[in-house]
């Protein structure tokens, strides 16, 4: 079962497939302040709710691979960003690769994993590439944003490591 906190303003209940389970919003209006605080922590620690897309021993939940599936790639990189520090900390490697391995879609219809995918960083303007090669760029919005860096844990690459050859 799934909890958007007051202060997310329902970004978890947009992020997640229709089907998730949410305890309705009255649970939350009873208290305030520290109370609001120390009844959200007793439902995740007693009842388990979840407050970002849920892991099951760290890896991907059901829920979660369904909405990787079916969420446009905007909406899948606003919502790992997102949620990703309430993530990090709980996901096991297993998990890590199942993201990484995630795949994307492209608006040219192209898909690929997220692991062989680009952010396109300034860095990455210095390269004049032939016409009809192609790299697969996520669209991020502001993606020199410290924001995206999590995505290098996820094997998107973000910098550039090459050294121009001069032969």
């Amino acid at each position: 079962i799934y909890v958007d906190l007051p202060s997310d303003n329902g970004k978890l209940r947009d992020f997640m497939p229709p089907s998730s389970p949410f305890l309705h919003h009255l649970y939350f209006e009873q208290y305030e302040g520290e109370e609001q605080a120390k009844w959200l922590d007793w439902l995740r620690d007693v009842l388990a709710i979840n407050t970002a897309p849920r892991l099951t021993s760290g890896a991907l939940s059901d829920e979660f691979l369904k909405l990787i599936k079916n969420t446009s790639m905007e909406q899948l990189l606003s919502g790992l960003q997102y949620f990703w520090p309430r993530l990090k900390d709980h996901i096991s490697d297993r998990g890590v690769q199942q993201l990484a391995q995630a795949t994307v879609i492209f608006e040219d219809g192209s898909t690929y994993p997220l692991n062989q995918t680009f952010l396109k960083r300034k860095v990455f303007s210095r390269f004049s590439l032939p016409q009809d090669f192609q790299i697969p760029f996520l669209s991020a919005a502001d993606p020199d944003s410290e924001g995206w860096d999590f995505l290098r844990s996820l094997g998107v690459a973000s910098t550039c490591d090459v050294v121009p050859c001069s032969c």
